[in-house]
């Protein structure tokens, strides 16, 4: 468990992972803050991430070399992706991402190396932006 005075549960600016990042089943109370990181694989299978300021996770310009998994992890709050590279896959299969502030997930200028997985995927709030 993952608990921020501040609101961040988790600060990893800039954080460098040469191989992978597991929080599986981790559950952050606070957003993760993951911007500008270069990690190898992020798995947060079960996960569940909460922010108090609106964001759940934050990952603007986030370089992941292989996978970035989120099956079946919830957020209560924004997903931001702005400017994030993946390698591989980003799996959010069985995945909740909800805000009732505003979006749920934001992934413009996203870079996706090969396959994006939504299947059984939910959101609510202003739901979700995915622009190139």
């Amino acid at each position: 468990m993952f608990t921020g005075s501040n609101g961040r549960a988790l600060t990893g600016d800039g954080l460098i992972v040469d191989a992978r990042m597991l929080l599986f089943k981790a559950k952050a109370t606070g957003v993760v803050r993951l911007p500008d990181a270069r990690i190898g694989q992020l798995n947060c299978t079960d996960a569940v991430f909460g922010g108090s300021d609106g964001r759940a996770l934050s990952a603007e310009g986030m370089v992941v070399n292989t996978d970035i998994v989120l099956r079946k992890v919830q957020c209560i709050g924004e997903v931001q992706l702005f400017g994030a590279r993946i390698g591989g896959q980003l799996n959010c299969t069985e995945a909740v991402f909800s805000n009732p502030d505003g979006r749920a997930l934001t992934a413009v200028r996203l870079v996706v190396g090969t396959d994006l997985f939504m299947r059984k995927t939910g959101s609510s709030g202003n739901g979700v932006q995915v622009r190139a």
